[in-house]
């Protein structure tokens, strides 16, 4: 969940993101490629057999499926999203809290904005939307929740929301 936020504030940033194959597959650390080799680098440089990936992303328990389909599910919303087109404006909020990120992203047209908002602590964490902007961010893009308080919201540890906004 926490690799996940981390993925998915990158994808939220402004610019083309680069999204590495062993992040999108959930790779494990290779520590016998490190041992073997003697080259510290090769921690995550595992080399896959294509039926042993296959097995293991097919595995509806494994680490790397969960990673795998989460992975997919923030690239296909992000790709739907105008306020995420690579030179779409962004602005970036000083909050006090130190264990939230934030940030608001504005589509080329000026018709779509997206509230990023990111719990990377191991608490839950109560955010104020008034504090980001005159619109009422109402839904989630990532979990298709609709907002029912569109005052607040509260953030589970390793939760990252793209809120939409709708004009007020």
């Amino acid at each position: 969940r926490r690799f996940l936020a981390s993925q998915a504030v990158m994808l939220g940033l402004r610019g083309l993101p680069g999204v590495y194959y062993h992040s999108l597959v959930g790779t494990p650390n290779d520590y016998v490629g490190v041992e073997d080799t003697g080259q510290a680098r090769r921690i995550n440089r595992r080399k896959f057999r294509i039926a042993e990936l296959t097995e293991t992303l097919a595995d509806t328990t494994s680490l790397q499926r969960l990673v795998w389909r989460g992975y997919r599910h923030l690239l296909s919303t992000r790709r739907e999203q105008p306020a995420f087109h690579p030179d779409a404006e962004q602005r970036v909020f000083d909050i006090e809290n130190p264990s939230v990120i934030g940030f608001v992203r504005t589509g080329l047209d000026q018709h779509q904005r997206i509230l990023v908002l990111a719990n990377m602590s191991d608490s839950p964490q109560q955010l104020e939307l008034e504090a980001y902007g005159d619109r009422r961010w109402n839904r989630d893009l990532l979990s298709s929740q609709t907002i029912m308080s569109a005052r607040h919201i509260e953030l589970s540890p390793s939760q990252v929301a793209w809120l939409e906004a709708v004009t007020v």
